[in-house]
């Protein structure tokens, strides 16, 4: 038993938060914008009041059965994170949310038991996009500068 060691994949090409909703009320900045909700077939949006009293669009939709598929619903719209409840009425929800603009708003997920969220674009950053960013933060010659988070480009 070495404490030291950590396991895990070296790589999560989904970009999938298990057990986690995204821009939720933990977050610094407060709840994220919703700005739609996708449900499976046979979904009942009216059993969940705060959709309407938010006003927010709703859509029924076939095929809606992982979060793979939240995920390609939610790309048609201006959201930037996705939360899929694949229990909700034993049909499955999804809920797109935009994306905070201030990169100061954490955590951007929490814990919340079955649910399954993330990036509606899931792209890692390159060593290019990271040397432009440097670059643009005058970085050169000055390690202890503080500069804000690099957000997703």
């Amino acid at each position: 038993d070495d404490a030291t060691k950590i396991s895990g994949p070296t790589k999560c090409d989904s970009c999938l938060m298990m057990d986690s909703d995204t821009a939720g009320g933990a977050n610094a900045c407060g709840y994220g914008k919703e700005v739609k909700v996708f449900g499976g077939s046979g979904y009942d949006f009216s059993k969940s009041s705060w959709i309407a009293a938010k006003g927010i669009e709703t859509e029924e939709v076939a095929g809606l059965s992982t979060a793979e598929h939240c995920r390609h619903f939610c790309a048609t719209t201006k959201a930037g994170l996705f939360v899929f409840a694949p229990k909700s009425q034993g049909i499955g929800r999804c809920i797109c949310k935009e994306a905070y603009a201030h990169p100061m708003c954490f955590p951007v997920y929490q814990d919340s038991v079955d649910d399954v969220s993330g990036p509606v674009l899931c792209e890692g950053s390159t060593c290019g996009k990271l040397k432009e960013y440097y670059r643009e933060q005058k970085c050169c010659a000055m390690p202890d500068k503080k500069v804000k988070l690099m957000s997703q480009r």
